[in-house]
C-alpha cells in the first residue's frame, strides 16, 4: 500500500516538473527577442556622447575608490580601480579580491584567514557577487 502511494506521488512530481519545463519554455518563446541593432553615425555617437554626460563619465574615470552595498548593508564593496582590487563584504566573510591575479587574493570568516579547501570556493563566490 506505502509503495503504492509512494509511486502516485512520485508520478504526479515528474508530471507536474514537466508541466512546469513546458510552460516556462513555451514563455520564453512567446516573449523571447532578438537583441536590437544599432545604426552607426553621427545621431548615435551624439547619443552615446550624451550618456556619457549624464551619468558624469569624466569623474567616474577620476575616481580611485567606489564604495557602494546592497541588501541593507548585508553585502559591501569597496574597489580600489587603479590597482585592481576589491574588498568583498558579506556575513561573515571579507575577500580581499585581487582583480588581475585571483589566486593573490585574501580570504578571511570572522576577522582570522582561511588558507583551507574552501578558499577558492569564496574568492569565486566573491567575484560572482561583484
Amino acid at each position: 500500500m506505502v509503495k503504492k502511494i509512494l509511486r502516485i506521488v512520485g508520478k504526479s512530481i515528474l508530471i507536474l516538473a514537466a508541466i512546469l519545463l513546458i510552460g516556462f519554455g513555451i514563455l520564453y518563446m512567446l516573449y523571447d527577442e532578438p537583441l536590437p541593432t544599432g545604426t552607426p553615425g553621427a545621431e548615435a555617437d551624439a547619443l552615446a556622447e550624451k550618456m556619457l554626460e549624464a551619468i558624469n563619465n569624466k569623474a567616474y574615470t577620476e575616481t580611485h575608490y567606489l564604495e557602494w552595498s546592497f541588501a541593507n548593508g548585508a553585502h559591501s564593496y569597496k574597489w580600489d580601480k587603479e590597482n585592481g582590487e576589491v574588498d568583498v563584504e558579506w556575513d561573515a566573510y571579507r575577500i580581499l579580491l585581487n582583480l588581475k591575479n585571483t589566486s593573490k587574493s585574501k580570504v578571511f570568516e570572522n576577522e582570522a584567514e582561511v588558507i583551507g579547501d574552501n578558499r577558492k570556493e569564496l574568492i569565486a563566490k566573491a567575484e560572482g557577487f561583484f
